[in-house]
């Protein structure tokens, strides 16, 4: 679906261009655009390279399983009949989007999504903890914003890590909203 709509944003401001006659314009517009997008591109590989190595680390030396132990009693509560290994990926999952390892966190979330389907009697519809994770995962609580910080430094922000503190806010802020939302719900079976 989204395809269609960008499609659709391009074809109509390409169309609008050339109904105003300025085709100039289109050229000079998809030129600056894309080399833009390889200059940005080129300057984020070093921070986000430094960012993966640092998170690597914190991987491989239990920081993620430290976090997901520590995650792990308020989980039972939001996840109360989930088996062993769905748990397991959803502790995993939620501690590495906390350290902001995109990348690791994904395995571990479709793992999770994989086993609580698993877990799920009602294979077309979606159980209160595949919703509650999606939530969760959605709200995705950070303590360290890596890409976002990569790309105000890459930009040239005097203060990029000035939005830590209200980043950190706003996705708490969203996550316990999700989570009073879902159990609402939930206890509605709406």
């Amino acid at each position: 679906m989204i395809n269609y709509i960008w499609a659709a944003v391009i074809v109509s401001g390409t169309v609008y261009m050339l109904i105003c006659g300025n085709a100039e314009g289109i050229l000079q517009s998809i030129t600056n655009s894309a080399g833009n997008a390889v200059q940005l591109c080129i300057s984020l590989i070093g921070i986000y390279c430094f960012w993966l190595g640092i998170m690597n680390v914190a991987k491989e030396s239990g920081l993620i399983e430290k976090i997901s132990d520590a995650v792990s009693p308020l989980l039972k509560k939001l996840f109360p009949n989930t088996g062993k290994k769905a748990f397991s990926f959803i502790s995993m999952n939620i501690a590495a989007n906390i350290l902001g390892l995109g990348d690791a966190a994904t395995p571990f979330g479709l793992g999770a999504m994989d086993e609580l389907q698993k877990e799920n009697p009602l294979v077309n519809t979606a159980s209160d903890s595949m919703i509650m994770f999606i939530i969760l995962n959605t709200a995705s609580l950070q303590v360290i914003p890596t890409t976002v910080l990569s790309l105000r430094n890459s930009m040239g922000s005097e203060n990029p890590t000035s939005i830590v503190i209200t980043s950190l806010i706003t996705t708490a802020v969203s996550a316990v909203l999700g989570i009073v939302l879902c159990k609402t719900f939930e206890k509605r079976h709406i």
